[in-house]
């Protein structure tokens, strides 16, 4: 007997490595020590013992009492202790296995389909291990009715979704994901699948739609009434072997001779280290372009991902000409397109020429369609033939001002008006201008009066234009009209000197006659 029980102990000593471990339950008889599956069997086979020990006691204790050889109260205490063994027996069997089911994330990888859409196919398994033949180590069923360990290690009930995770640092990342961290949110569609049973050794693959974008989330797992959450970095799909790209801005308005800015966010989903081409697509050759490294703004003709390195982020500026053609319209939409493609294909590409669209969508290469809305500008120039004057004083000023639209969009409500010097008056004809299109202009008068008691010497009048074109304020410079005030004639020394004058030439004209008469 007692050689067999070591034979029994060794036996499962050695089944030890082969057990997954699992955390004992709290509270449990075996005590904190019993925490692996090796230490449950061994515990499970010492009750084996006790439950044939006490089996054995209450047959003896039975045969006593039905012969009259011994008491009741033994015959019942006896049956007490065997019942007491069958319960320790059975909870210690479902110590060993009941909590062996455990369902693991065998790959989450993240792919795009033709449409530019982001999933996510995630792959459970039922990982709860080998089921072990318990009769191996000595152990029968014979006393007790012993569940189906296939059915306790079977994992049923089970809901997977997706999660937005914490907030993880990204050195590749230039900028933030736009849209707040909200940990714990789902953002999975559907919000879960549903898994009615997985047996040992079984696995599911779902495919979830992200409702945003990201390159790491929480896996959230529930099964057998079990609640867990993973962490998890999303593995990408190389399959499609192309660099995805998406804009946070599809459609931007800009102004003649102004800038627009797209940014552009790549992720990786292919193996190959050669670099990607950069180029766009139906973009009339008028408008210059730029790939831009947001941080630095070195401008970029080619992308590599280094070792790593999923996503990058970058910047399309374009550059509007000052004026319109056939080409470029005024207020009209201008679609056009934005690659990251591979070397070979981009070389049997012209960026002069204009694709159609089926063409291009067909192309296998990271795309984003966007679209640029040119709009004209209004501007203001004011002008005089002359921005100084001389007067005397009591004297006013008039000049005629030409109010000229020298931008490319009608303007509105051109009003002007003057900064004057104290005590100074300014008479502006007519002081708004209803509407100027473009390259007409406009003459408005203005009467400037100084006061009375106007001091000689240098004043200055500032000229001020404001307007409105496609309801924002026109710019506009203001101008400074330099009026130089003298002092008025002396009559009086004007007609002395007059006098004085004519009294010189009569003077003259009678010596120059006495002169000649002798």
């Amino acid at each position: 007997m007692r050689k067999t029980g070591l034979i029994l102990l060794l036996t499962g000593l050695l089944a030890a490595p082969f057990l997954t471990q699992a955390q004992a339950p709290s509270g449990g008889a075996t005590g904190p020590s019993a925490n692996t599956e090796a230490q449950r069997l061994l515990e499970l086979k010492r009750l084996d013992l006790a439950l044939k020990d006490a089996k054995e006691k209450r047959d003896r204790a039975k045969l006593l009492y039905d012969q009259g050889l011994g008491p009741q109260a033994q015959y019942e205490a006896a049956e007490i202790t065997y019942r007491q063994a069958q319960v320790d027996f059975q909870q210690a069997f479902l110590r060993l296995f009941a909590e062996a089911p455990r369902l693991d994330i065998v790959s989450a990888i993240k792919y795009q389909r033709p449409d530019g859409s982001k999933y996510v196919r995630v792959t459970v398994k039922n990982t709860s291990g080998v089921v072990l033949d318990y009769k191996l180590f000595g152990i029968s069923d014979a006393d007790v009715q012993l569940p189906d360990q296939m059915k306790m290690r079977e994992l049923t009930d089970i809901r997977v979704g997706l999660k937005e995770a914490a907030g993880i640092p990204n050195p590749t990342a230039a900028t933030s994901q736009g849209a707040g961290v909200v940990p714990g949110a789902v953002i999975s569609d559907p919000y879960s699948s549903f898994i009615p049973k997985l047996q040992v050794g079984q696995e599911r693959t779902l495919d979830f739609g992200l409702l945003k974008d990201v390159d790491a989330l929480v896996v959230g797992l529930y099964y057998n009434g079990r609640e867990e959450d993973r962490q998890v970095y999303l593995q990408k799909d190389p399959s499609a072997n192309i660099v995805s790209m998406s804009s946070e801005e599809v459609s931007l308005e800009a102004d003649l001779g102004g800038q627009a800015a797209y940014n552009l966010h790549l992720e990786q989903f292919t193996k190959s280290s050669n670099p990607f081409a950069l180029l766009t697509l139906n973009l009339p050759q008028q408008i210059a372009r730029d790939f831009l490294e947001p941080t630095a703004g070195s401008r970029l003709y080619q992308v590599r991902f280094p070792e790593g390195v999923t996503s990058q982020k970058l910047q399309l500026r374009l550059y509007l000409p000052d004026k319109v053609d056939e080409r470029v319209a005024l207020d009209k939409p201008l679609p056009f397109w934005a690659l990251v493609i591979d070397a070979a294909q981009a070389n049997r590409l012209d960026p002069s020429k204009t694709y159609p669209e089926a063409e291009i969508e067909a192309l296998k290469c990271g795309k984003v369609r966007l679209q640029l809305i040119p709009r004209g500008v209004g501007r203001i120039e004011v002008s005089a033939p002359s921005l100084y004057q001389e007067i005397r004083t009591g004297e006013t000023v008039e000049l005629n001002l030409t109010v000229k639209n020298i931008g490319t969009r009608v303007v509105h409500n051109i009003h002007v008006a003057t900064e004057n010097p104290l005590n100074w008056r300014a008479v502006i004809t007519p002081d708004t201008v209803a509407k100027l299109e473009a390259n007409q202009e406009e003459i408005v008068g203005v009467k400037i009066v100084p006061p009375s008691d106007v001091g000689v010497g240098d004043y200055e009048v500032k000229i001020k234009t404001d307007a409105i074109s496609n309801n924002r304020k026109v710019p506009t410079q203001d101008q400074s009209d330099r009026i130089h005030v003298m002092a008025p004639p002396n009559i009086k020394a004007t007609v002395a000197l007059i006098g004085f004058l004519l009294l010189l030439v009569g003077g003259i004209v009678w010596f120059g006659i006495k002169l000649t008469r002798r």
